[in-house]
């Protein structure tokens, strides 16, 4: 299945080395110690050498190029002269179901994180978060506060196990049924300042949606319209009213720390 494996490995390179690992681990490579440096070095070096023999058979110029650049982990390595030589990787049953449950929560509080910090603050400022979550969720995201904290580009994450309540001045996001994560944002926003843009934005974007619905109010709109036509303007209409929906849920907060 060759569009299910070129995926595969393209989200491997992409979202988990990159985006995840390699962003935890470049605070471990300027402040960490050196056993602690050696080993996230090592997992870097397994993860790009079986990145990239995954990644042969679909690109073999550039993969045996970047195979080529990569030191050997010692003098005396006895690794293959050409990736083309080199074994496929296999699977050694290793993984770790309950790492990857973790991993998954810590994934889904990140990114309701920074979508917070999209919708709040238009700066690179990095405010505390506090996640207050049911115990059991709360005990594992206790472990990865380092990671979080990182990926977030926040200055500490705190969890808190419910029914624990945040501090004031927050805004706050739910992650699934389990969790909320809450933004404190008072004293980095003006409040009036912001609640004013959004107003004006809101109106922009009802202005923007009553055009799109007169468009579909004319006489005999469906003889007269094509069907890609009309496909087109109704998701221009629900992509209007969920921006308009994100905006209101942010007025109202506004509106709140006000």
């Amino acid at each position: 299945d060759f569009p299910l494996v070129t995926s595969a490995i393209f989200n491997f390179w992409l979202y988990e080395l990159c985006d995840i690992y390699l962003e935890c681990v470049k605070p471990v490579f300027s402040d960490g110690d050196e056993g602690a440096k050696e080993a996230s070095r090592s997992a870097l070096y397994s993860c790009v050498d079986v990145g990239l023999r995954l990644l042969s058979p679909f690109m073999p110029f550039l993969s045996e190029e970047l195979y080529q650049r990569l030191s050997r982990r010692t003098p005396a390595d006895d690794a293959p002269p050409s990736i083309c030589t080199a074994a496929y990787p296999q699977e050694l049953g290793l993984r770790d179901e309950r790492l990857d449950s973790q991993m998954k929560l810590v994934q889904e509080v990140v990114t309701a994180v920074r979508y917070l910090k999209q919708d709040y603050l238009h700066s690179k400022t990095r405010p505390e978060v506090f996640l207050v979550c049911q115990t059991e969720a709360a005990s594992d995201l206790r472990e990865f506060l380092d990671v979080m904290t990182t990926l977030s580009r926040c200055s500490r994450v705190t969890v808190l196990s419910r029914p624990q309540p945040p501090p004031s001045g927050c805004v706050m996001a739910t992650v699934g049924d389990w969790c909320e994560a809450h933004l404190l944002v008072e004293g980095l926003v003006d409040p009036p300042r912001e609640t004013a843009r959004l107003q004006e934005q809101l109106g922009k974007l009802r202005a923007e949606l009553d055009d799109c619905v007169k468009r579909t109010q004319v006489e005999n709109y469906e003889e007269k319209v094509p069907l890609k036509i009309r496909d087109a303007i109704g998701e221009k209409i629900h992509s209007i009213s969920a921006k308009m929906d994100k905006v209101q849920r942010a007025l109202n907060e506004f509106r709140r720390l006000t």
